[in-house]
């Protein structure tokens, strides 16, 4: 079970690489984040960790980074909100469309929520 973990974790690690290499810093930041959680006690876990604690050490760097991972992230609530909504589930859609207003309000994506609503 330890050398599958291991394994998979280098995998997650190698896709990040890729990532950072394209210029997708954010989407990578993903990828690592998931490596170092889900497979903490693992050399690539470690790994993947410390690539993220190098990246926080530039502050604008680190901003821009987490200022993409939240579009990311609204981008895909908003995106399932309209997905349900268009499937017949607006119940289902207002509880994306919810959260987005709870966790990004004053944002563009909030407006996008609103409109949905």
């Amino acid at each position: 079970r330890g050398a599958r973990q291991e394994v998979d974790a280098r995998g997650l690690l190698q896709e990040a690489r890729g990532l950072l290499d394209a210029g997708k810093t954010a989407a990578a930041c993903e990828i690592l984040d998931r490596a170092a959680q889900a497979y903490a006690g693992t050399e690539a876990g470690g790994k993947a960790r410390e690539k993220i604690e190098e990246l926080k050490k530039d502050p604008e760097k680190w901003k821009a980074i987490e200022k993409e991972r939240t579009e990311a992230r609204a981008r895909r609530l908003i995106e399932l909100g309209r997905i349900w909504k268009k499937h017949g589930y607006p119940n289902k859609a207002r509880e994306y469309f919810d959260e987005v207003l709870a966790k990004f309000p004053g944002t563009e994506w909030a407006k996008e929520a609103e409109k949905e609503l």
